[in-house]
């Protein structure tokens, strides 16, 4: 009896086995009637990484051993400014961002030139075209400065389309440009240095090629709406194309290199207490125009990049501390930058020195970049991976992609596109989808972030034929196991009350005798 219910049992489970094979062998490669995929290690998805930032630079130590880091913030052409050289940007604490105005671009079709009159301001890897109608006329090599005393913007002559010297004062407040040009004023001349110098709370003009001489070396004050030529005992050598910056840790102005009547400059000059002193000879930056200069307020470093010869040092970034250059080799930098032209400032809301320039000289390629110290992070560049999961399945099976978004600034907004049929694109991160035809299907989803700079990421998703044949064949061996389990369960049953013996006869009981 017992015998044969463990026989039944056996006989079952033996059914079972077989059945279950024979289900895994009628699904076939694609995922079970359930949903389930068929192991981990097959089922894994496609994933691939666009527009990550840049390997990280190699950190090189200042004099106070500081590391230093080079990031592309990857904004797209279409959400900068058009591409140009010359501009001229300053940083309006007033206002609170990156001021860029002008600029000019060398078509390279037409063999024309555009000068530009557009203000652009920079803010949060966000540039934004704010252009006034009433603007300065369009020009290249301007001279700008913050007014800390006034809390404005002062910008000073430059060169126009026709190629005349300009002479004209303009400042810029609130949005609003304002013409203040006097009768006293620098020679007509552009590619000036122009910087504000704190100590006597005045905006500080030096040299240029004008009007009066291709090599100026004249010194001029701005203060409270008026120019005024000042004449110093010491003078550095004329020359056009030198870069000027205040020191605020030393209280002093300091200019860096530019053209001379003979040769290109690499001597550094201070400004202080109405006097120009050089630095002495030593470990200065190659000489060349048009260099990157700034002042880093919170590590209390002038920073300089760029400009032109430079044939041996100009991807290195240089800190100047203490009247010592000091030059940090990194393993990223900007490519090219022998333009920078004043299109580079500090920002010390996001904490790095941003340049925006023109990596071909001309056009139209614009990057905008930032080089970190200690103290920030640039903004990450907007990233994206989208993974779909599981990676094939039948027709009429469900599967999803979800998509990781990075960098830039949130919300993101999210596009699919690559589809199969039955499935329709959302702006989720999470897209579910159930596609009723089979083949393979490169997804690729875009993601947008809140200012507009777009990235993608693509994954591979593989239907193949006869899912719903499948998943029904798999629910009919199912049902059939369960049918065939319950009739060996019951013929089991059966069986045992059918052999159980008879109940013993009851046993005889002699009656007593009577009394």
């Amino acid at each position: 009896m017992l015998g044969g219910a463990r026989a039944g049992l056996r006989l079952a489970a033996a059914l079972a086995v077989v059945l279950v094979v024979c289900l895994g062998t009628s699904i076939g490669p694609s995922a079970s009637a359930l949903g389930t995929p068929r192991s981990l290690g097959n089922a894994g998805s496609w994933a691939v990484s666009l527009n990550l930032a840049p390997d990280g630079a190699a950190l090189a130590t200042s004099p106070s051993s500081i590391s230093l880091q080079w990031a592309n913030l990857s904004i797209p052409d279409s959400k900068s400014p058009p591409p140009r050289i010359d501009g001229s940007m300053v940083w309006d604490a007033a206002d609170g961002y990156g001021l860029l105005f002008g600029g000019q671009y060398l078509n390279d079709t037409t063999f024309t030139t555009v000068y530009y009159n557009d203000t652009w301001t920079y803010l949060g890897d966000h540039w934004t075209n704010i252009t006034p109608l009433h603007s300065p006329s369009p020009r290249s090599g301007a001279g700008l400065a913050y007014d800390a005393a006034d809390h404005e913007v002062v910008l000073f002559g430059g060169l126009d389309s026709q190629r005349d010297y300009l002479n004209d004062t303009w400042t810029w407040s609130a949005g609003h440009w304002t013409n203040i040009t006097s009768t006293v004023a620098p020679p007509s001349g552009f590619w000036a240095s122009m910087a504000y110098d704190a100590a006597t709370s005045s905006v500080l003009l030096f040299g240029g090629l004008n009007h009066t001489s291709q090599f100026g070396n004249d010194t001029w004050s701005f203060r409270a709406g008026v120019w005024t030529q000042l004449f110093p005992s010491v003078l550095p050598s004329g020359r056009h194309g030198q870069e000027m910056v205040y020191d605020a840790s030393d209280a002093e102005m300091v200019m860096f290199g530019g053209l001379g009547p003979t040769n290109y400059l690499n001597d550094t000059w201070t400004y202080a207490s109405g006097n120009w002193a050089p630095i002495p000879a030593g470990n200065h930056p190659g000489a060349r125009v048009g260099p990157g200069l700034v002042y880093d307020s919170d590590q209390g470093l002038v920073v300089l990049y760029g400009g032109a010869p430079a044939p041996f040092d100009y991807t290195s970034t240089w800190l100047f501390s203490a009247g010592v250059w000091s030059q940090h080799n990194l393993t990223v930098s900007p490519p090219n930058p022998t333009n920078p032209w004043g299109q580079i400032i500090y920002d010390p809301t996001d904490h790095y020195v941003l340049l925006f320039y023109e990596i071909n000289g001309e056009g139209p390629d614009m990057q905008t970049w930032a080089l970190t110290l200690s103290s920030g992070a640039p903004p990450s560049p907007l990233s994206a991976t989208l993974t779909v999961s599981p990676s094939s399945v039948s027709v009429n099976q469900s599967t999803t992609f979800t998509t990781s978004a990075t960098g830039g600034t949130s919300p993101y907004g999210y596009s699919y596109a690559g589809l199969p049929a039955g499935c329709t694109t959302a702006s989720t991160a999470s897209l579910g989808c159930t596609p009723t035809v089979s083949g393979t299907f490169p997804v690729t989803v875009t993601v947008t972030d809140a200012h507009g700079n777009t990235t993608t990421a693509t994954a591979t998703l593989t239907v193949t034929t006869g899912g719903a044949g499948a998943s029904s064949s798999a629910w009919w061996w199912i049902l059939l196991l369960v049918v065939v389990v319950v009739v060996v369960i019951l013929a089991v049953f059966v069986l045992r009350r059918r052999r159980r013996p008879p109940p013993p006869p009851p046993s005889a009981v002699v009656p007593p005798p009577p009394p």
